[in-house]
């Protein structure tokens, strides 16, 4: 079996190191795989590979993507380059990561020749603590991308970037701050800690983008919600969540995204289970939008604020 795994051919080598890095691979590469040079510079001439970079080719079979750019300017760089800052939060899936054409690579040393479209960070204070793999790319960890991104993302930003990072257990706020630590002074430290700092403890649990603003919004108001995601069993037997709770005195809320609540038969279910929930002795529900939680949020504390007061 570990036989069959074994390249039997210096072209089959190569095809194994295609297939990691996006269709790209470098001259040393081919040649560590018995390829030679003038094998592959020919192959080049005939119009089999493209030549991205100095030393740096790509299949032409292989179509330019996104990926493929990340793998040319990885290579194309070397020094132990590593994905980091918004490229580093594009790989890592986070949806509020500032939009950039450049590929931002991090390196520990000088890198005096880069190529167009790539964009290198100098940094002293890069370990090997601070770099992953996700999906065959050396990227720094989500807490070590957080901390970069402070010095590029305001506020709001950097706020729905950290939220959604615990929320996705990509990092959890001990991890940020220990990276924090570990890099000593940067731009950014300040509002990233204060952040950490207001971040609330039901962040873990909570579900979505939405979730997370009503949470930031509560907290900072002094009526942070008492759970997230709370489970209830309604009067048929049935195992229910509630978006976030109150308790005392039993008020519950939810929030309504169109991802979740988005189409009529949501809506009915939604008006059933809340019928099934009340009967069971919770308050009348509060309800509030994407809108209302980040647009009107004075409204919604207000009107938390004067329902905790009546039920009270």
């Amino acid at each position: 079996m570990l036989r069959a795994m074994v390249p039997e051919s210096p072209d089959a080598a190569l095809r194994l190191v295609l297939q990691r890095q996006a269709g790209v691979f470098t001259l040393a590469q081919a040649v560590d795989c018995g390829v030679s040079a003038s094998v592959v510079r020919r192959r080049h001439d005939r119009g089999w590979y493209d030549r991205e970079a100095h030393g740096v080719y790509r299949d032409r079979a292989v179509p330019r993507g996104d990926r493929t750019r990340r793998f040319v300017a990885l290579l194309s760089v070397g020094r132990q380059a590593v994905l980091a800052r918004q490229t580093a939060g594009m790989v890592h899936g986070l949806s509020s990561t500032p939009p950039t054409s450049e590929v931002h690579l991090v390196v520990g040393c000088t890198c005096p020749h880069v190529r167009s479209g790539v964009r290198v960070h100098r940094s002293l204070t890069l370990r090997a603590e601070h770099v992953t793999d996700v999906a065959g790319h050396p990227v720094t960890t989500a807490a070590r991308t957080l901390a970069d991104l402070a010095a590029v993302c305001g506020p709001v930003r950097l706020r729905r970037l950290v939220a959604e990072s615990v929320r996705r257990t990509l990092a959890t706020p001990e991890e940020i701050r220990t990276v924090m630590r570990q890099m000593g002074r940067f731009r950014g430290k300040v509002a990233l800690r204060a952040l950490l700092d207001e971040l609330s403890p039901l962040e873990v649990v909570s579900r979505s983008a939405l979730e997370s603003e009503f949470l930031s919004l509560t907290t900072a108001a002094g009526i942070p919600p008492t759970a997230m995601n709370h489970p209830v069993v309604d009067i048929k037997g049935r195992q229910r969540f509630i978006d976030a709770v109150y308790v005392p005195p039993k008020l519950p809320v939810e929030l309504d995204s169109q991802f979740a609540h988005g189409s009529l038969l949501d809506w009915h279910d939604d008006r059933r289970r809340e019928n099934d929930i009340t009967i069971r002795g919770w308050l009348p529900f509060k309800r509030y939008n994407w809108f209302d939680v980040t647009r009107r949020g004075h409204l919604v504390v207000t009107d938390l604020k004067d329902a905790l007061a009546h039920y009270s």
